[in-house]
């Protein structure tokens, strides 16, 4: 779950008919007679799926539930700034028992999980604090956890320093010669001290209460079936005091290549079903040209494509996050006749704001942060128009599938076109 601080929203296009910003709750939509209505959010016509409870940090960084059906709105976990709607892919928790520590589904090695030693992230005093009951680091596990022979996986936990301040994280996947990948943090400072392996991406992202998400992604390549996990306080090699224990708190193993939001479980895996949103074309849309502006927060995966937005229609428009081997992360718009706009230049976790616009001349897009933006063909030539018989539109996912795994924070719609420099002052 991508929580990057963004900036102020961006000034609303001129001419704007669509104007739904996730960060205030309201909308502004062109009704047939051209007259643009503000509106809550929850009565702008918008329809929202998730068939299962939800959880994101409220405004105090507190994780709050979300019922099913309903949208979750996230706001940072330190600052409290409201970020917009969180959406995610479906995915199970695979650790037994996330909220006690104490059970035996947890193994211990020289450690006594001491339950309700402080505030959780649910901001009730039920906390695990993982002592050592030795003069030596422990561990505490679950072993062996199935898992599919391919595909990335995620591990993370809420920790925070006791008198201890480092923590390891490792999964051991199983077979001969399958590898284990661990990486070490630092609770005061919310760093990441060390990793194993060039496949493995380590995150340490802010959570409430004091707390730091802590956790690595990587992929299965070595075709196992099954994953052990085990968090330890250890120090060694870090230069850091040891202590003797660490607070730890909501732990999540994930088969997605990249940190989402906590899944309660009990005696079986938890599973959180995927976010859609949806509202249906109206006056506000037309057909053959407009602006399309958008805000929010990206996550830190490198192979999944991810939906920022979907015009359906014969030939619909789609907004994506992809993955290039040699460029790293970018942005996409598809006209689905073999048009593209690319926006090179997204960096993991951050706060992204692009610009689009489109016409029988050819299409044009920007971002903030600079980077390498061009078009696939001549933006002269190629022609970018969209066809009659839109349907909806589709907010952080495609039909149903491949969710945004981070926040939409505003989306904007003009039926005006701008060139480049129009665009970059709209994202600047």
């Amino acid at each position: 779950m991508a929580l990057a601080l963004p900036r102020l929203g961006f000034a609303s296009p001129a001419g704007a008919t669509l104007d739904l910003d996730f960060r205030r709750r309201r909308a502004s939509i062109a009704a047939a007679s051209g007259a643009l209505a503000r509106t809550p959010l929850d009565a702008a016509g918008l329809t929202m799926g998730r068939a299962t409870n939800g959880y994101s940090p409220g405004p105090t960084g507190i994780l709050r539930q979300a019922t099913s059906n309903t949208l979750r709105f996230v706001n940072h976990p330190r600052t409290g700034a409201p970020l917009g709607y969180l959406s995610e892919q479906a995915v199970f928790n695979q650790f037994l028992q996330s909220g006690d520590l104490s059970t035996a589904a947890w193994g211990r090695n020289g450690v006594n999980p001491v339950l309700n030693a402080r505030s959780n992230v649910f901001g009730q005093r039920a906390a695990a604090l993982i002592l050592d009951t030795t003069g030596s680091p422990g561990s505490l596990q679950q072993n062996w956890l199935s898992m599919p022979t391919s595909g990335g996986y995620c591990i993370s936990v809420y920790a925070a320093p006791y008198d201890g301040r480092v923590l390891t994280v490792t999964g051991f996947l199983t077979g001969s010669g399958a590898p284990y990948r661990y990486c070490t943090f630092d609770l005061l400072t919310g760093t990441v001290l060390s990793k194993s392996g060039t496949d493995l991406v380590p995150f340490c992202l802010p959570g409430p209460a004091g707390y730091w998400l802590c956790g690595h992604y990587a992929y299965n390549t070595s075709g196992s079936n099954g994953i052990g996990v085990m968090f330890e306080r250890n120090a060694s090699g870090t230069g850091l005091s040891a202590g003797t224990g660490i607070y730890l708190d909501a732990p999540m193993l994930t088969m997605l290549p990249q940190p989402t939001s906590y899944i309660p479980t009990g005696a079986a895996a938890g599973l959180r079903d995927a976010d859609s949103l949806t509202l249906p074309i109206g006056a506000w849309f037309t057909a053959g040209s407009g602006t399309i502006i958008w805000e929010g927060t990206l996550d830190g995966t490198a192979g999944e494509i991810q939906t920022l937005l979907r015009i359906t229609g014969p030939n619909p428009i789609t907004v994506q996050k992809r993955f290039h081997s040699t460029l790293g992360t970018y942005i996409t718009a598809d006209d689905g006749k073999g048009h593209e706009c690319q926006l090179f230049g997204v960096a993991p976790f951050s706060a992204v704001r692009l610009a689009f616009s489109y016409g029988g001349a050819g299409m044009i897009g920007v971002k903030s942060g600079g980077g390498r933006n061009y078009l696939g063909g001549d933006a002269v030539t190629a022609a970018f128009t969209l066809p009659g018989g839109a349907a909806n539109l589709e907010i952080a996912h495609a039909g149903g599938s491949q969710q945004l795994n981070g926040v939409t924070g505003r989306l904007a719609y003009s039926p005006l076109t701008l060139d480049a420099a129009g665009l970059t002052r709209l994202v600047a």
